[in-house]
Formats: C-alpha cells, sequence, structure tokens
C-alpha cells in the first residue's frame, strides 16, 4: 500500500503532490521567451524527468544531450509551449514533461545513478 506521506523527490526538489511539480514544468516553460535555452538551475531537474520518459530516451539512443530548450509545440500544433532536448548533433526531441509526471512514484527520485547513464548525464 503506497504511503500517502510521501513526497515526489526530483533531483534533489521535494514536491507534496503531482500538481506541484507541475506546477514548476509551467514555471519552467514560462519563465523566457520562445525560442529561448532553459536556465543551467534547471537541467538536473529536466534530465530527472527525461528518465521517465523510455520512449524518449529510445529515440535520443546514443546521442549526448547538451541543452534543454523552450519552444513551440512541434507542428502542426505549435499552439503551447515545450521543452525540447537538443543534442550535441543538433537533433532535437519534444519531452512532452507534463506525460512524465504521471510516471512519477512517491519517494523514487528518476534522477538516480543508473537513469543517469541512461540520459547521457556522464
Amino acid at each position: 500500500m503506497p504511503n500517502p506521506n510521501a513526497k515526489y523527490v526530483i533531483a534533489g526538489l521535494t514536491f507534496s503532490r503531482k500538481s506541484d511539480v507541475k506546477a514548476h514544468i509551467s514555471r519552467i516553460l514560462n519563465e523566457g521567451p520562445l525560442p529561448s535555452i532553459v536556465a543551467a538551475e534547471h537541467e538536473a531537474f529536466l534530465r530527472a524527468m527525461l528518465n521517465t520518459r523510455a520512449d524518449k530516451l529510445r529515440a535520443i539512443g546514443n546521442r549526448k544531450v547538451a541543452r534543454f530548450e523552450r519552444d513551440w509545440q512541434p507542428p502542426p500544433l505549435k499552439t503551447t509551449r515545450a521543452i525540447w532536448v537538443v543534442c550535441e548533433d543538433g537533433f532535437r526531441l519534444d519531452v512532452s514533461l507534463y506525460k512524465a509526471v504521471s510516471m512519477l512514484e512517491p519517494g523514487v527520485d528518476p534522477s538516480g545513478a543508473e537513469a543517469a547513464d541512461i540520459a547521457g548525464q556522464k
């Protein structure tokens, strides 16, 4: 049975509810113009959230993540803001962070060492 008092811990940040995680994502999405590079202070959080998206990690493959950018959703929508992974080779991928929130488990930090290796953090 899940612990009702467990918190969501992501890259050292603690959130009480998934809605708090979504609010944090919204702040990151809205703190700069489109397109723009996401501040380095958010990188660990974004890498941890990326680790919850096995489909996105497969798409990135062996590429090295260079940075995160905020930009419009991919075409044809282009109606809402999105976080994009930009790899050293120029490959870009919308990571759909709100979908990543559904993968979070209380008390399990997705920035663990094994996941970090997969997402190119090392």
